[in-house]
C-alpha cells in the first residue's frame, strides 16, 4: 500500500471519494449504514454485510455474494485480533 490506509481512499469520514490518479473512479462509503443497509445511490450496490462477510471483504477480496471486489482494492492481512475489532468498529457494534 505504500504508507496507505483505509482512509486513503474511503475518506476520513468513511464516506467514500475519488480515487486517485483515476478519479474517474469513486470508492464506496464503509460506514455502518452503508455496509449494513441497502444503499444503491453511490452506484455500489451489494448485499449486506455482517461480521463474517466484512472481515472476508477485508482478507480475501469478495463480496457478501460472494464476488471478487476489484484488484484496487487490498486484501489484508492482520492478527485476528485486529481484523476483529476494525470489523466491529466499522459496522457500529
Amino acid at each position: 500500500m505504500g504508507g496507505g490506509g483505509c482512509v486513503d481512499c474511503h475518506g476520513i469520514d468513511r464516506k467514500g471519494g475519488r480515487l486517485w490518479p483515476s478519479f474517474w473512479q469513486v470508492a464506496p462509503s464503509i460506514t455502518a449504514e452503508a455496509l449494513e443497509g441497502k444503499h444503491t445511490q453511490d452506484g455500489h450496490t451489494h448485499e449486506i454485510y455482517d461480521f463474517i462477510t466484512l472481515a472476508g471483504a477485508i482478507t480475501n477480496g469478495r463480496r457478501p455474494d460472494g464476488s471478487w471486489i476489484g484488484a484496487g482494492m487490498p486484501r489484508w492481512l492482520m492478527s485476528e485480533e485486529d481484523l476483529n475489532e476494525l470489523v466491529t468498529f466499522l459496522l457500529g457494534h
